[in-house]
């Protein structure tokens, strides 16, 4: 499960049971879905050789 910390915006995977409760009654901490890891597709530049 993923939060997200609210004053520092960064993401937390957290598989503690007891750490998960405590997170989602603080006030700082959301729930928040995975986050997507961002691929990046590299354009190729195919050029005809002509002779």
């Amino acid at each position: 499960m993923w939060f997200l910390n609210k004053e520092t915006g960064l993401k937390w995977e957290v598989v503690d049971q007891e750490l998960m409760l405590r997170l989602q009654a603080n006030v700082n901490y959301e729930q928040v879905d995975d986050p997507k890891q961002e691929t990046k597709q590299a354009k190729r530049n195919e050029k005809e050789v002509t002779t």
